[in-house]
């Protein structure tokens, strides 16, 4: 029995389907309701498994799956760890946009057990780089890049600010491509 006491709520008038979202407050990983942004059309695949196919490894860096609570309070972020001091390594996804000249946009929540730098990195022509100091407290980062009328992109994520030198982990999140 619902608590929920007056009248029921009106069905919003909806002529497709919804593609994008945030949940309400994420900075206590508590969802306190839903907030709905611009609906995209989001292009990378398989976002809420960084162990699958359709990601490319780089190196040898482990993924791990289901490893961390997301914003979104369940236990679905997955951990990317560089443990080589003498190669960089990440994972990347080719992705699939329109052969236009438009901004897209690459989002993803992450979050760090310390204090080290991460790379977001959205390749087009010319490419968007982010790189992120990633804490113990999600956050999202972003980088856009202009479409020179190519048709696929690349999607990288780096849990380290990419020195052969450097390793570490991260915990990412629901990784995006979309066109802003």
């Amino acid at each position: 029995r619902s608590a929920f006491r007056g009248p029921p709520l009106p069905k919003p008038a909806i002529s497709a389907p919804l593609t994008g979202g945030s949940v309400g407050s994420l900075q206590t990983g508590v969802a306190t309701g839903i907030g709905m942004f611009n609906a995209h059309t989001f292009a990378a695949l398989r976002n809420e498994d960084l162990s699958d196919v359709a990601w490319v490894a780089t190196g040898t860096p482990t993924v791990t799956t289901n490893t961390d609570v997301a914003p979104d309070g369940l236990t679905t972020a997955d951990s990317i760890e560089d443990d080589s001091g003498a190669i960089a390594e990440y994972i990347s996804q080719a992705v699939t946009v329109a052969s236009d000249t438009l901004t897209y946009t690459a989002t993803v929540w992450v979050q760090c057990a310390s204090s080290q730098q991460v790379i977001l990195t959205l390749i087009l022509q010319p490419t968007g780089t982010h790189k992120a100091t990633c804490t113990t407290t999600w956050t999202k980062i972003s980088t856009t890049a202009v479409n020179a009328s190519l048709v696929l992109a690349t999607l990288e994520l780096r849990p380290t600010n990419a020195t052969a030198a450097n390793t570490g982990v991260a915990s990412f999140w629901r990784p995006q491509v979309y066109q802003s």
